[in-house]
């Protein structure tokens, strides 16, 4: 596919996120917007050579998540939002990437606060990130259980 821009056009300006949705099996139930982590203990280390059984010793690391909280070296892995919901052991859209809302603690935030562990303005809930898994794009009123976020909860260090 080909694309014909004009010389005159500058085209879209500014930062625009290219949306990363992948399936993955839940461990348990997920609803939309729970900040989730991809179970990094299975045993199989092959990318996308999972089972098709759910926990099966040889799924792939990257098969199955995980709703937390998680704590001390649990906390780290790669982070993700749920689009769609799922019951425990069936598949859900994941998105690992891009503009998303994640459940957070009922709170005011503003534009520009990072979304990840206690320590910082917008928490996640259902989890405990140990590092900042995205920042907060529209600012909000008081009590809200949902906030807009620009998702990078690739990496997450413990």
């Amino acid at each position: 596919m080909s694309v014909l821009l004009s010389a005159l056009s500058q085209g879209t300006i500014g930062i625009q996120p290219r949306p990363v949705i992948v399936k993955a099996r839940c461990v348990s139930s997920v609803s939309v917007g729970d900040l989730v982590r991809f179970d990094l203990s299975q045993a199989s280390s092959i990318p996308g050579q999972g089972d098709a059984a759910f926990n099966a010793t040889t799924n792939s690391k990257f098969a199955n998540v995980a709703i937390g909280p998680f704590t001390g070296d649990t906390a780290g892995g790669i982070y993700g939002v749920a689009q769609t919901a799922a019951a425990a052991g069936q598949q859900a859209d994941i998105m690992v990437c891009g503009v998303t809302n994640v459940k957070c603690a009922s709170a005011t935030y503003n534009a520009g606060q990072a979304v990840g562990p206690s320590g910082t303005a917008a928490t996640a809930t259902n989890s405990s990130p140990a590092a900042k898994i995205g920042v907060v794009l529209t600012s909000s009123g008081g009590a809200v259980t949902s906030v807009q976020i620009l998702l990078d909860g690739s990496l997450a260090l413990a």
